[in-house]
C-alpha cells in the first residue's frame, strides 16, 4: 500500500482587495458616451460606459451598458437604466460618494474554498464537470497541496451521504483478509483472489506507463520508477514577457509564478535573430538584467528570477550572441526556430554543435514540431541525446500543448543516455505558466522520475547547479 489517500481540504483564503480608484473611474469620461451616476435609493456610485450589443431570440439588437463600480462591474440592457434609480449627476457629487464608497472597502476578503487533493482516480468521475482548473497551494508548515476546487454546494452534497470511509491502513488490512472488495473508477475492483491454491493481490502500475513496452516485466522486478508529480516542481523556466513576443511584464510574470507556489521564475525571452518575435538587443538584455536584479531584492531569499534567454540556433549551429554576452545569463535555452529542411545529417549536426556550447544549459523543443500544424525536422533524436548527456545539457519536454516536445516515446532513451529533463510551459502569458502541468503529464507517460527533472531542485540547488556550469564555462573559454 502507497498509503495515498483522497482529502477534502477546506481552506481559508485571504486577497487583497484592488478597488477602482476615483481617478480610474473619472478617467472613463474619456469615452464621450460615458456618464457619472448616483443611485437614489442606495446611495452608491457608477460609471456607466458602453457595451456590446447582443441579438435576441427574435432577431432584436439589444443595446447594452456596463455599470463600473469600485469593487465590480456588471452589464445591463439600456432600456432598464430609465426605470433603474440610477441618475446622472455631477462630477463633485460623484467624486465624493465614489471616495465614501472606498473608504468602506476593506483592505482584505476573507472566504473560503474548498479543494480535493490527494488521489483523486477513485473519486474522478464524482468530481464536477464545470471545473477542471488545477489549484497548487501551501500550507504555513511547508506542506505542498495540488488539487481541484470544488463549489460548497458540490461539497454538501458529498458530505450529506454518510458514505463510510477507511483508512489506508485499515483498507489493506480489509482487502488482505478477503472481508471487502475496493471500488476504484472506471468500474475497476480490488480484491484479494485465489490463484492456484494460494491467495494474492495483483500489483499497480500507473496508468500512464500502459503500454506494452515492458512496463510488467519490469514491475515484476521492481524497476518501476516512482513518477515525478506537480508538486515535485519547484521552479519554471523558458518563459517570454512583453520585451520579446510575450504579454506581460518581466515582474507581473514573477509575480504570477511566486502565487502559484514556485520558488525561482527564469525568463527566456527571444535572441536578436527572432526579429520576428522581437528578439532581445544587447542593450534590452542589460535593462532586463537591471530590472531582475531590482525586483530579486524586493523578493528576498525564498524567490529569485533567474537571468535566461532562448538564443536561436543559427543554421551553422553557433548560438546568437558572442561570448561575453552568454557569460551574463544564469542559464540558456538553445531552441531552432528556422531553416527547417536542412537534411537530417546537417539538422543534427547543427544541434551537437550548438549542444557542445559550454553556454547551453538546455535544448528546447528539440525536434521542432507542432502538433496538428507541422512535423519535426528530420534529426538522429538518439545521438543527439547522448550529445546531451555528454555535455550535461538538459532535454526539454515542452509543455505547450502545440508541442510536448520531446516526445515521450524518447524519454527512456533519454533516461538511460543519462539525460537530465526540464519540465518548461514556454510561457507567453500568465494563463500559460499552468501548461506546466501537461509537461508533468508528458514526463508520467515517459516515465520520468522527479530526481531526474531539473527543476525539480529546489532554489539553492539550482543556484549551486547553475554556478557550477558557469565556471565551467569560464574554464572553458
Amino acid at each position: 500500500m502507497t498509503g495515498a489517500e483522497t482529502r477534502l481540504l477546506k481552506v481559508a483564503q485571504r486577497q487583497r482587495n484592488h478597488p477602482v480608484s476615483l481617478d480610474d473611474a473619472l478617467a472613463r469620461l474619456s469615452d464621450r458616451q460615458a456618464v457619472l451616476l448616483v443611485n437614489e435609493r442606495s446611495g452608491k456610485a457608477a460609471v456607466q460606459v458602453p457595451a456590446t450589443s447582443v441579438m435576441l431570440d427574435d432577431g432584436e439588437i439589444e443595446r447594452r451598458v456596463r455599470l463600473i463600480r469600485p469593487m465590480d462591474q456588471h452589464t445591463v440592457p439600456l432600456t432598464t437604466m430609465a426605470e433603474s434609480h440610477w441618475d446622472e449627476t455631477d462630477c463633485e457629487r460623484f467624486a465624493s460618494t465614489w471616495l465614501a464608497e472606498l473608504a468602506e472597502v476593506p483592505e482584505f476578503t476573507e472566504s473560503t474554498i474548498h479543494v480535493v487533493a490527494g488521489l483523486l482516480l477513485p473519486i474522478w468521475k464524482r468530481l464536477p464537470s464545470e471545473s477542471t482548473r488545477v489549484y497548487r497551494l501551501q500550507t504555513d508548515a511547508g506542506e505542498r497541496i495540488i488539487g481541484r476546487k470544488v463549489s460548497a454546494a458540490w461539497v454538501a452534497s458529498v458530505l450529506a451521504t454518510d458514505a463510510p470511509a477507511l483508512t489506508p491502513g485499515a483498507a489493506f488490512a480489509a482487502r488482505m483478509e478477503g472481508r471487502t472488495v475496493l471500488d476504484l473508477a472506471e468500474g475497476l475492483q480490488l480484491r484479494r483472489v485465489r490463484v492456484m491454491g494460494a491467495y494474492r493481490i495483483e500489483s499497480f502500475i500507473e496508468p500512464e506507463l500502459r503500454e506494452g513496452r515492458g512496463e510488467i516485466d519490469r514491475a515484476l522486478k521492481g524497476e518501476l520508477p516512482k513518477l515525478v508529480v506537480d508538486q515535485d516542481l519547484r521552479g519554471i523556466r523558458h518563459c517570454h514577457t512583453d520585451a520579446s513576443d510575450g504579454t506581460e511584464t518581466l515582474e507581473t510574470m514573477a509575480k504570477a509564478t511566486l502565487k502559484r507556489g514556485f520558488e525561482y521564475f527564469g525568463v527566456a525571452d527571444h535572441s536578436k535573430s527572432a526579429h520576428y518575435a522581437g528578439g532581445l538587443s544587447l542593450e534590452q538584455i542589460k535593462e532586463q538584467h537591471r530590472e531582475a536584479g531590482r525586483l530579486n531584492k524586493t523578493f528576498g531569499k525564498d524567490f529569485r528570477i533567474l537571468k535566461g534567454i532562448e538564443s536561436d540556433i543559427l543554421a551553422d549551429g553557433s548560438l546568437d550572441y558572442p561570448d561575453d554576452v552568454l557569460e551574463s545569463f544564469d542559464f540558456m535555452v538553445a531552441s531552432i526556430h528556422g531553416r527547417f529542411k536542412l537534411d537530417r545529417k546537417a539538422q543534427t549536426e547543427r544541434l551537437l554543435r550548438a549542444i557542445a556550447n559550454p553556454s547551453t544549459t538546455i535544448l528546447g523543443h528539440m525536434t521542432g514540431r507542432q502538433l496538428q500544424r507541422r512535423p519535426g525536422y528530420e534529426i538522429d533524436v538518439e545521438k543527439v541525446l547522448r550529445v546531451c548527456a555528454k555535455h550535461d545539457v538538459a532535454v526539454e519536454i515542452n509543455a505547450h500543448p502545440w508541442r510536448l516536445d520531446l516526445d515521450w516515446r524518447w524519454h527512456q532513451a533519454a533516461l538511460e543516455f543519462g539525460c537530465m529533463m526540464s519540465i518548461n510551459p514556454d510561457a507567453h502569458s500568465i494563463a500559460e505558466l499552468d501548461h506546466m502541468h501537461w509537461g508533468v503529464e508528458m514526463a508520467r507517460k515517459g516515465g520520468v522520475p522527479a530526481d531526474r527533472v531539473l527543476n525539480a531542485m529546489p532554489l539553492a540547488e539550482i543556484a549551486r547547479y547553475l554556478r557550477r556550469r558557469r565556471r565551467s564555462f569560464a574554464r572553458a573559454a
